[in-house]
């Protein structure tokens, strides 16, 4: 006997299809090669969700594979030889063994991402052009785009030392991610020891999956940076807090030792469709509950729409693990 899946849809919503012409910008070329010259950078900026909060960033960056990345939520430092993530809700850290692929994900996301070029990672994974140049401050900062699946960024540099100053990062043609450089300082003189991680004083050491097990996160962004620095994959709830199967869900699934336990594979991220119109549409949404497993970069692996019971949300999850 089949059981029923209980489902709450959303109105769909018609989107213009719009052709790309595939062009090439000379100022992201300028901009990789700027990233790729640069011996050692260092910034401080803001990112605003519009409509939100905005938050603060530093990173330090010193060839040929030192890092230190803080963010709202959590420190990542690269010192060569292991990667430390501090979770400062958690005031819990943990330490991996560096490799390029760990230190290159430390990019993920549009919070960070234009800075991983300085260490090879280009972030254009799609089509780019020429923008035309932007004055701030009196000075005219050359302008590139960049338009992928579903998104599309425009970036624009400093006519000096062409490092990026500005970003727009919109998601299903709303604009979600704005970001402004405070300061920037080009090879200037950093020295190894502001690599060295310096645990608080109550700060404990753990595992990647006890620091992980049980938390929930509601930032894609920061899901993609845990999931990189773990190597696991995201598992997404995208619900609504008028959901019926939903609440359902939560009370039947997520509140259980049985699916805490997945946290050893996986960053558990919850989205409120409401709260987070744009990072719904962009994962085209159009029911809940919908419940999605991503790679570290955020692509989908699987998906499932609708609750019907914990033994056919175990049956989809495991598979979608490979299990």
């Amino acid at each position: 006997m089949s059981k029923k899946v209980l489902t709450f849809s959303l109105a769909a919503v018609a989107v213009a299809a719009m052709a790309i012409a595939q062009t090439s910008s000379t100022v992201y070329a300028s901009y990789q090669q700027a990233l790729a010259k640069a011996n050692s950078l260092e910034t401080t900026y803001s990112v605003s969700s519009l409509g939100g909060a905005t938050a603060s960033y530093a990173v330090t960056l010193k060839k040929p594979n030192l890092a230190y990345i803080d963010t709202p939520t959590s420190v990542f430092v690269a010192d060569g030889k292991q990667v430390t993530t501090f979770s400062k809700s958690d005031k819990a850290f943990y330490k991996q063994p560096q490799t390029p692929e760990l230190l290159n994900n430390l990019f993920q996301g549009d919070a960070l991402k234009l800075w991983g070029g300085f260490f090879g990672a280009p972030i254009a994974k799609g089509l780019t052009k020429d923008l035309p140049a932007r004055d701030r401050s009196g000075e005219s900062y050359p302008g590139f785009e960049l338009s992928s699946t579903g998104s599309k960024a425009s970036v624009y540099v400093s006519g000096r030392d062409y490092i990026a100053r500005q970003a727009t990062f919109d998601a299903a043609n709303t604009a979600t991610v704005v970001l402004n450089t405070r300061s920037m300082t080009i090879d200037g003189s950093v020295p190894n020891s502001r690599f060295a991680f310096k645990a608080p004083a109550d700060a404990k050491e753990v595992d990647a999956a006890e620091l992980n097990a049980v938390k929930w996160v509601t930032s894609l962004d920061e899901a993609k940076k845990l999931a990189a620095a773990g190597n696991k994959k995201i598992f997404v709830d995208f619900m609504a807090t008028w959901c019926g199967p939903c609440k359902l869900l939560e009370a039947q699934v997520f509140t259980t030792e049985k699916f805490k336990k997945y946290g050893s594979k996986l960053v558990f991220l919850k989205v409120d469709v409401d709260a987070q119109k744009a990072v719904a549409s962009a994962y085209e949404i159009k029911a809940m509950p919908t419940q999605m497993v991503l790679s570290k970069d955020g692509s989908i692996l699987s998906s499932t729409v609708g609750y019907g019971s914990p033994e056919g949300f175990y049956s989809w999850l495991d598979g979608a693990l490979g299990n």
